[in-house]
């Protein structure tokens, strides 16, 4: 038997208004940010990673869509789930931050991800 309907809280809306699909979906056409590994890769897929570090983000909290960055699904589990974030883009020398706004600023999304936390 189905749930009854329920009705939107206040945070429904709040998450709504953090999340860019069109923009995930955009950044999943770039190369991995870690290794190089390109779109169309069934088996190691590019996905939309958002970086937790410095950003609205944090423990169980998912950051807003205009701090994703491309990494394919071996660096993503890599950089999250198993070294650490900070590790992780500490070994590429890379500054998650300025690379997932990087993303955003030349997404043609632009106009609805640069009022996001």
């Amino acid at each position: 038997m189905p749930l009854p309907a329920r009705r939107p809280s206040k945070s429904d809306k709040v998450k709504q208004a953090y999340v860019c699909h069109p923009h995930r979906q955009w950044v999943r056409g770039f190369a991995c940010c870690g290794c190089g590994e390109m779109p169309g890769n069934k088996v190691n897929p590019i996905q939309a990673a958002h970086v937790r570090l410095g950003t609205s983000g944090g423990m169980g909290l998912t950051p807003a869509d205009r701090w994703v960055v491309s990494l394919c699904m071996k660096c993503h589990l890599h950089t999250q789930h198993q070294k650490g974030e900070r590790t992780f883009w500490a070994r590429l020398g890379v500054d998650p931050k300025a690379k997932a706004t990087e993303f955003a600023r030349k997404s043609p999304h632009w106009l609805k991800l640069r009022d996001m936390p």
